[in-house]
């Protein structure tokens, strides 16, 4: 059994408002940040995959208004099922959700390809659901992609 820490939405607030970049950029920066750590050589795939799931629901949570980390993976594909402004994949959220639901709690050990495959699929349920951007953020966005 493990304990959940405490969801605390004012400081995932807080802490989304320090950082001006859009919130896209800072779950697939946060993404890298733990692709680029030590969990998966350390054998820590649970761990790996618990720090995934909470990018991903940070991003949700804070995109689309839900409470995405009171919900059990079921239950927040049917609130996003219903959310109009979500126009991600389903499907490739609930495999997403499903296989880190097995590595968690069944222990599963994933594969290199299964665990790039996961990536993958956050990487696109991110890309696919950004806000829209004004032509002015897109025109900075190009500039330090550049730099």
């Amino acid at each position: 059994y493990r304990r959940r820490r405490p969801y605390d939405r004012a400081a995932l607030l807080k802490a989304f408002e320090e950082d001006k970049r859009p919130l896209d950029i800072i779950a697939l920066d946060r993404l890298d940040h733990l692709l680029a750590g030590n969990l998966w050589n350390d054998g820590e795939y649970k761990i790996f995959y618990v720090n995934m799931i909470d990018i991903l629901r940070d991003y949700l949570t804070l995109r689309f208004n839900i409470q995405a980390h009171n919900y059990t993976s079921r239950d927040l594909l049917r609130i996003l099922k219903k959310t109009p402004e979500f126009k991600g994949d389903l499907r490739q959220l609930g495999d997403l959700q499903r296989s880190a639901d097995y590595v968690k709690f069944a222990k599963v050990e994933p594969t290199q390809a299964q665990r790039d495959a996961d990536i993958n699929n956050m990487r696109s349920i991110i890309i696919d659901t950004r806000p829209p951007r004004l032509e002015s953020e897109s025109k900075e966005e190009k500039k330090e992609v550049e730099l």
